[in-house]
């Protein structure tokens, strides 16, 4: 995975032997390169430079879960619930989720 501390070049040849290892393989490329660990670095550098506090917790009025948006593979910005268990409790926004907002 992309460290934080990885500069620009670091990340350019690292981009460069994965495209190398997906030509080499052809086909079997899946079989070979863990391309979630691909995207993963894909989104991890989308969050780079941003503030935390872009993307906070709420509690929703609707179904009173925790939520927050988040990026996904394709760096579109969707909604993750978060787990009552580990965020109950804490102070945050009330906002009504798009899923009970329809």
């Amino acid at each position: 995975m992309a460290s934080r501390l990885e500069t620009a070049d670091e990340r350019g040849k690292r981009k460069a032997r994965i495209l190398d290892l997906i030509y080499y393989f052809g086909e079997d490329a899946e079989e070979w390169v863990d391309l979630k660990l691909v995207a993963e670095d894909k989104a991890i550098e989308s969050w780079r430079g941003k503030n935390p506090t872009e993307y906070p917790p709420y509690l929703c009025l609707g179904c009173n879960r925790y939520w927050c948006y988040k990026l996904n593979v394709r760096k579109k910005k969707v909604v993750d619930y978060l787990s009552k268990h580990i965020f109950g409790g804490i102070p945050c926004d009330k906002r009504i989720c798009e899923v009970c907002n329809g």
